[in-house]
């Protein structure tokens, strides 16, 4: 299903939205990333400037990973908070 929604985008340039809990997935379809908070504050984005097809840019794709993972543990350690 992620190839056909990369195959789609790049054929027809439409804009997309993918909702996803799957930090991996996000890595390998999209163009950005943001984290958003459970009312829907923007946290952080990030710019994945990684070229397609992105399943073989491991190295790449894994330090964006490394980038990401501590916002989104702060952003929930924070709704724990919260909540």
């Amino acid at each position: 299903m992620q190839r056909l929604l990369v195959k789609v985008v790049q054929d027809t340039h439409a804009g997309t939205v993918l909702v996803t809990h799957d930090i991996d997935e996000a890595l390998l379809v999209s163009d950005r990333i943001v984290l958003l908070g459970a009312r829907g504050s923007l946290i952080a984005q990030w710019h994945v400037s990684v070229p397609a097809p992105r399943a073989a840019e491991v190295q790449a794709l894994g330090a964006l990973r490394i980038e990401i993972l501590p916002a989104l543990q702060d952003a929930m350690s924070r709704e724990r908070m919260i909540a």
